[in-house]
């Protein structure tokens, strides 16, 4: 009976995970996240208008030349402008950072208003609107907050279960892999600079160590299951492993090719916001099947190793002992 591959590998995951995490840990400290624009502290001037204007090409041009006249008169440097279209109309919006005037933004937003309701004006047929928002940085959203934690208790309960069902040797390597799962998911957000919102990364954290504890114990059950074969008595843990694992591997698979393509379809079709949220939640789908499939047989095979000398021991002290009752009693 051979050794699974990925014993041999054992090296390279440990110096994977080592420079991801140490990586992740620094830029996190040095940088912090890529969260959203919509989260940073910023104001913006929205002209919403109906579809008159998004009809004539010409009447949103002379807009936009209206809004940035006013803007330059009264010196104000916008860092972003966009249009979208909305139901049965669109949006022309200035984006400025935090430190602009509101004061000074309140009079461009008049100007352009008095301009637009003018008599004679080219907009008198339209339905416009303008105004000045100004959106501070959520450090943390309650809810949220709430969510990850509740989920992180979620991880804590299928540990447990791990444990009463599989023993605590499997329970064990399971709490380090959802340990190692959280950290890797937080150091990949800060290395890879993926826009985020700012209550985020704690809460993609929690689902990386969910989703570990949750392989790890089809894994476990699976492992459960095979150990009871009486031909893997006397084998190496390793060997052991290696047999369970060739089983489960085509369930772990299933499980994470359907979370993956949940994730990507869902991504794909939902808003912008929603979509910023979704999709980078294939992340701790990769982190746990990284960690599931790689370092969870490696990990558990010196904990199983030493729990199975334990049990050894335990057998023959017990052995020797009735044994010796015998003995006594003859």
């Amino acid at each position: 009976m051979n050794k699974s591959r990925i014993f041999k590998f054992w090296p390279l995951f440990a110096a994977v995970s080592a420079v991801v995490l140490i990586s992740g840990l620094i830029l996190g400290i040095l940088l912090g996240y890529n969260y959203a624009a919509d989260k940073i502290e910023h104001k913006t001037l929205e002209v919403s208008y109906d579809a008159v204007v998004l009809l004539g090409e010409d009447t949103e041009a002379e807009l936009q030349k209206l809004c940035e006249d006013q803007l330059t008169a009264n010196n104000v440097k916008y860092t972003q402008k966009r249009t979208y279209e909305v139901t049965n109309g669109g949006v022309l919006e200035y984006t400025f950072v935090s430190s602009v005037s509101s004061e000074t933004l309140e009079k461009v937003r008049a100007a352009v208003s008095e301009a637009i309701t003018a008599d004679g004006s080219i907009y008198a047929d339209a339905e416009m609107y303008v105004n000045v928002h100004e959106y501070r940085a959520q450090a943390m959203h309650e809810t949220v907050w709430r969510g990850a934690i509740a989920i992180g208790v979620g991880a804590v309960v299928a540990l447990v279960y791990v444990g009463v069902r599989c023993g605590l040797g499997r329970a064990l390597a399971g709490a380090c892999l959802a340990l190692h799962d959280s950290a890797f998911v937080l150091a990949v957000l800060a290395i890879a600079r993926i826009p985020v919102y700012t209550y985020a990364p704690v809460l993609f954290g929690a689902i990386g160590a969910l989703l570990s504890v949750l392989l790890w114990l089809v894994q476990s059950v699976k492992m459960r299951e095979t150990f009871k074969d009486a031909s893997l008595r006397g084998v190496s843990a390793q060997e052991a492993i290696t047999v369970s694992l060739k089983s489960s591997m085509p369930i772990m698979l299933v499980l994470l090719i359907s979370l993956a393509v949940a994730v990507g379809l869902f991504g794909g079709i939902a808003v912008g916001g929603v979509r910023l949220f979704v999709l980078p939640l294939l992340i701790p789908v990769a982190v746990s099947a990284y960690s599931s499939l790689c370092l969870g047989p490696v990990l558990y095979a010196p904990i199983k190793n030493k729990f199975d000398k334990m049990a050894l021991k335990r057998r023959r002290r017990y052995s020797g002992s009735q044994k010796q009752k015998e003995v006594e009693e003859a």
